[in-house]
């Protein structure tokens, strides 16, 4: 059996709970209770009502409640653009445009709207603070467009397009969604054509944004919204508005008659983004591009951008590729000129190694001749003049060193670039010679290394 507690008031009776708490300002005091939801804080104010966050009492979800002034209440049109604004909002039905699922009346007879609460900031702020970027730029005017377009296929024109109604939500996972809020003012349109909500030639907008078949009060249709997201682009590329004034009068003369500046006089723009913002903003509606063409313009814009982020024309191109090329050219030259150096340096200690200045060493004065043991043949210095026959004198004959055969000498004592001569090259015994000045005496370290290097490993029979 379920027993149901008395001391809970039940959600339907949250209406009737008697009057709502307010301030001596009119705005309600947090714990107020409208229809079934509690309020916590302001959020913001606007010229038809007051934003409060709130909480609903039984399932705590968290929302946003729209109540709308108390003077504003009296008036029927006021009324009936409120309830205009939800139903243009469900019946568009777009992630691009603010959920509105409540509305009802207070217990003072105030209509209110509950809508999904947002967390983040309003393009204007946004653009107050400054530094948007082309891609951030045109990513934001791509989600505006979706959103206009899901409108229009709707049947609905918001007439009231200003960054003040475009909110940047924040996302969970980073990153930002835009949102389409306030449509109050938006206009029906059946057929095609559209109904009118205020009397004919009466006018009603933002005078900023405002186009100017709307200044006129002229019917209206999706090329009004055009227009005006031509002022919002223009504001957001060029850091100011295309007129300027004081006056709402004169901003409306100027949007009806006065050309607009062109973008890239005001910043570096590329010429695409002055056609597209020229053709959002001229005068006449049916000159105007469709959304689908905008948004494929501002696509555009955005990829030209990433791929160049600065214009060069087509003879800087070709002086660049002429730059690079004499530049690997001469890398290529640089390279060749020092592997040419390097190979001459290896060659010529090689050259060295393989013919070495050849020193010679007589030892007539101390020995007989010995059979020379030599690689090669190496060319004889040119005989010395002979002396006079005086000075000729016969040594006795000495006899020479028997010479023994190349595989009787011990391996270690060759020399490997020497060879013995065969048995049949044998020289001869020494012949007389006759005396001539004696060559300077070799340094004791070479000739310790000849006597080395000709001494036979085995003892001599003679001594």
């Amino acid at each position: 059996m379920q027993v149901q507690r008395r001391d809970r008031p039940t959600p339907a009776t949250f209406a009737s709970t008697g009057p709502l708490a307010t301030s001596t300002s009119g705005d309600l005091e947090p714990g107020a209770l409208v229809g079934d939801y509690r309020v916590e804080r302001t959020l913001g104010r606007g010229g038809m009502g007051t934003v409060y966050e709130a909480v609903h009492s039984v399932i705590d979800k968290r929302v946003a409640i729209k109540l709308l002034h108390r003077d504003r209440c009296a008036d029927p049109e006021s009324v009936n653009r409120f309830v205009t604004e939800a139903r243009a909002a469900n019946r568009i039905g777009h992630r691009n445009i603010v959920d509105v699922f409540g509305f009802g009346l207070t217990t003072d007879g105030r209509s209110y709207l509950a809508m999904e609460l947002l967390c983040g900031e309003s393009l204007g702020d946004r653009i107050e603070r400054g530094g948007l970027a082309l891609d951030e730029t045109c990513a934001l005017l791509i989600e505006i467009g979706h959103a206009l377009e899901a409108a229009h296929q709707s049947g609905i024109v918001h007439r009231d397009l200003k960054p003040d109604n475009v909110f940047l939500a924040e996302q969970p996972g980073g990153g930002v969604v835009v949102k389409l809020l306030d449509f109050g003012i938006a206009k029906l349109m059946i057929g095609g054509g559209p109904v009118q909500h205020t009397q004919p030639g009466s006018t009603i907008g933002t005078p900023q944004y405002i186009a100017p078949e709307q200044a006129r009060g002229r019917a209206l249709d999706g090329s009004a919204d055009v227009y005006a997201l031509g002022v919002i682009a223009f504001e957001m590329l060029t850091g100011r508005l295309p007129f300027e004034s004081d006056n709402a009068i004169d901003l409306i003369t100027q949007h009806i008659g006065t050309p607009p500046p062109r973008p890239s006089s005001i910043a570096p723009l590329p010429p695409i983004a002055d056609a597209l913002l020229l053709a959002m903003l001229d005068k006449t509606p049916a000159n105007r591009p469709a959304l689908p063409e905008v948004r494929a313009q501002l696509e555009r814009l955005r990829s030209g951008r990433r791929r160049a982020r600065v214009s060069v024309p087509w003879w800087g191109w070709v002086v660049g590729v002429c730059v690079a090329l004499a530049a690997v050219v001469a890398v290529v030259d640089r390279m060749g000129a020092g592997a040419g150096a390097a190979n001459a340096r290896v060659i010529a200690p090689a050259a060295d190694a393989v013919a070495p200045p050849v020193e010679t060493t007589s030892t007539a004065a101390t020995a007989p001749a010995a059979p020379a043991l030599s690689s090669s043949p190496s060319p004889s210095p040119p005989p010395p003049p002979s002396p006079p026959p005086s000075a000729v004198v016969e040594p006795p004959p000495a006899a020479s060193p028997p010479s023994r055969p190349s595989h009787e000498r011990h391996p270690a004592r060759r020399q490997p670039t020497r060879t013995v001569p065969s048995r049949a090259d044998k020289p001869s015994p020494a012949a007389p010679v006759t005396s001539r000045p004696a060559p300077p005496a070799p340094s004791p370290s070479r000739a310790v290394e000849d006597d080395d290097a000709l001494a036979s490993p085995f003892p001599s029979k003679h001594p």
